[in-house]
């Protein structure tokens, strides 16, 4: 796997803003790759695994188990499909709604949606439906999402904010159109015939401000809801 200073170069031939994404998202991508190794682990190696929303974490996955094959689906993105074995499917998550539009993909052992679901407006159960109808039995998916109700959008919302971010205009999958709680993908799981492994809440985003490190020992001391991201193991029925 690459070394600390090759991500770094790697990552310094992206644009600022991607650079900054990474950075504000790298604790966040480790903790993935923790995730896809233990799912590597039980399942077996090789793995033919499919990324939903390439990016970062593509690139991170496919050299970290070579032995995988890594698809893609979602948009095109020629950044993150440098070194990925597998194929790139697109796929507008949006049009999930409706079961006629599904992409008729062979099953996958391993299915990753990493920072995915709080962009689309199709209905959450009918993404999870559609993404299950990708997943072999007994095969797995690595969930990634915010946590709605984590400490710092409670802070905000007391200060008399809205936490959440404002669509810039018609069509915008930029920011988070919903965010969801840890027992809401439960029950999307459940009602998609997906049961979940593991889940838990952590503090894995880089906040910038002096306070940032302060905040996440507070976190730490709380609730395990209260943090800030999401992270479920869900497992497809055999």
């Amino acid at each position: 796997m690459p070394s600390e200073v090759q991500w770094e170069e790697a990552v310094a031939r992206f644009d600022a803003a991607a650079q900054a994404y990474f950075h504000f998202h790298r604790m966040r991508f480790d903790y993935l790759l923790s995730k896809v190794r233990e799912s590597v682990a039980r399942l077996h190696a090789p793995l033919q695994i499919l990324d939903i929303g390439p990016s970062f974490q593509t690139l991170m996955v496919q050299q970290a188990f070579p032995e995988c094959v890594v698809h893609t689906l979602g948009f095109h993105d020629n950044r993150f499909r440098e070194g990925i074995r597998g194929e790139h499917h697109y796929f507008d998550l949006n049009s999930s709604h409706d079961a006629r539009a599904w992409l008729p993909l062979p099953p996958f052992d391993l299915v990753l949606m990493a920072e995915v679901l709080e962009h689309v407006s199709a209905p959450a159960p009918s993404v999870f439906r559609c993404v299950a109808s990708w997943i072999k039995p007994d095969g797995e998916l690595l969930l990634q999402t915010p946590n709605a109700v984590s400490l710092a959008k409670r802070m905000r919302m007391l200060r008399g904010y809205n936490p959440y971010m404002m669509l810039r205009e018609p069509g915008d999958y930029s920011a988070h159109l919903r965010e969801y709680t840890i027992a809401e993908l439960s029950q999307l799981g459940r009602e998609a015939g997906l049961e979940v492994r593991e889940a838990s809440v952590r503090n894995y985003f880089a906040h910038q401000s002096r306070g940032g490190e302060v905040y996440r020992r507070l976190c730490d001391l709380l609730p395990e809801t209260l943090r800030d991201g999401i992270t479920v193991c869900y497992r497809r029925a055999g």
